[in-house]
């Protein structure tokens, strides 16, 4: 994955959607020749340091978070929402066993 972006929900008819998370930087980590990408992973089965079997190597470059009370409080109605849908169709397979 070379960059991530996750934008928010548009303030208004005429605005333009805001910018929630966007990678940046460099990555962190080793100095890898992966570079480039925003996220980088390496699995390897018996490293030539025999110091393990197996190495997972995850490196990533840095991600800026912006908070968006409107985005947020959208999802956590969603949220709420999907809660009440799952909690109504739990009840009502249990009535229906029953």
């Amino acid at each position: 994955m070379e960059s991530f972006q996750l934008v928010g929900a548009a303030q208004s008819e005429a605005a333009s959607l805001p910018v929630i998370a966007t990678s940046f930087g460099t990555l962190v980590g080793s100095g890898d020749s992966h570079s480039d990408k925003f996220v980088s992973l390496l699995f390897e089965t018996n490293p030539l340091e025999h110091r393990c079997d197996t190495r997972i190597e995850m490196t990533a470059r840095p991600l800026e978070i912006v908070y968006d009370a409107v985005c947020f409080f959208r999802c956590w109605c969603w949220c709420i929402l999907m809660c009440k849908i799952s909690i109504a169709y739990t009840i009502r397979k249990y009535l229906m066993a029953s």
